[in-house]
């Protein structure tokens, strides 16, 4: 490969999930899918300096593992969990298999209730939980994932909308 695809990967461990960390040889970037990234991020500034480069010039890139927006957020709870324990478990075994501890095996969706894997909020609760987590992670970009599977698309619609339509707005100006 080229120099401009050379990258050196990091993984740090928290709470038993891996975040693969990618300092690209032109433009530096953090990609990080985990549920707390709070020590990824110090991990990731760390090496930058030990690089020899300048953090205001690097990219974060992240977000809540699942965060639905939903105007009964007990209900689509409800509905969605089944379809991310499936897909979480499905992660667990395929990164397992081949030697990463990067998402948890869970027998319920009471221990992904607990996990906080799965968020469901209003679309107020989803601004503040965005808010609260660019507080402490100096996100450049937002993700998350956003149909589990075996889940009908259409039925996510109205989520995407609200995501969309009520949360997006807070963030235009960022």
């Amino acid at each position: 490969m080229g120099s401009i695809y050379q990258s050196i990967e990091l993984l740090s461990k928290e709470k038993g999930i891996e975040t693969q960390i990618v300092l690209d040889a032109v433009k530096d970037a953090l990609l990080m899918a985990a549920k707390k990234h709070y020590r990824t991020n110090e991990n990731y500034v760390a090496e930058l300096r030990a690089l020899g480069k300048d953090r205001s010039s690097a990219h974060v890139i992240a977000g809540h593992v699942w965060l639905v927006v939903a105007n009964d957020p007990d209900k689509t709870w409800r509905e969605l969990a089944p379809h991310v324990l499936y897909q979480i478990n499905l992660y667990a075994k395929w990164m397992g298999d081949s030697g990463q501890d990067f998402f948890p095996r869970m027998n319920s969706t009471e221990e992904l209730r607990a996990s906080g894997l799965l968020n469901v909020a209003t679309p107020e609760q989803a601004v503040e939980l965005i808010r609260g987590y660019a507080s402490r992670v100096p996100i450049e970009r937002y993700y998350t994932w956003t149909i589990p599977p075996g889940y009908p698309p259409k039925k996510m619609y109205e989520h995407l909308e609200l995501f969309a339509t009520k949360v997006m707005p807070h963030f235009r100006d960022r």
